[in-house]
């Protein structure tokens, strides 16, 4: 399983895009030199777990989970592996990964807020269609021929109509 893009996001007011990128690059860095304390790592871990334990005490959380199982070809014994694998996870395993996974080659997207310039479109070169409203066609005149009738009502008495 390769490691999920990330995403970084300048301050509001007096921080550039490339700052921003600066700043996670750096994050990436330390990852790759293995500059973090084992707590950060064991707090990880532990919110992971309880991530993992919290999806099964819910219908939603039970069928997503099984769906995700699904999507992914795994079994579910594969899926319930998943705390022993993770209890296994080390520094090492981390800077080995970031190693890997992160290096110079990477997209960096920058998109910044506004509106954009809207294009102006020509009008057609055509005149519309003026229709007939006084036509008709062959059918609705045979349909306003047919004479309508008047129904025959006929009204309940229920003194003489309903009997017990």
């Amino acid at each position: 399983m390769e490691p999920e893009s990330f995403s970084s996001f300048p301050k509001l007011f007096g921080q550039s895009l490339e700052q921003a990128e600066k700043l996670a690059m750096d994050q990436i860095d330390k990852l790759k030199k293995g500059d973090f304390d084992d707590w950060m790592l064991d707090a990880l871990k532990n919110e992971l777990y309880r991530e993992y334990e919290s999806e099964m005490e819910t219908i939603e959380g039970k069928a997503t989970t099984f769906a995700e199982v699904f999507t992914q070809n795994m079994s579910m014994d594969e899926y319930l592996k998943y705390p022993e694998k993770l209890k296994k996870i080390t520094k090492e395993d981390i800077v080995r990964v970031a190693n890997k996974y992160y290096g110079k080659n990477y997209m960096a997207l920058y998109s910044k807020m506004g509106n954009p310039k809207k294009q102006k479109i020509d009008k057609p070169g055509y005149k519309p269609v003026i229709s007939n409203l006084n036509a008709k066609s062959v059918f609705a005149e045979k349909l306003e021929a047919i004479p309508a009738k008047t129904p025959a009502i006929k009204f309940i008495d229920f003194n003489n109509d309903i009997k017990n």
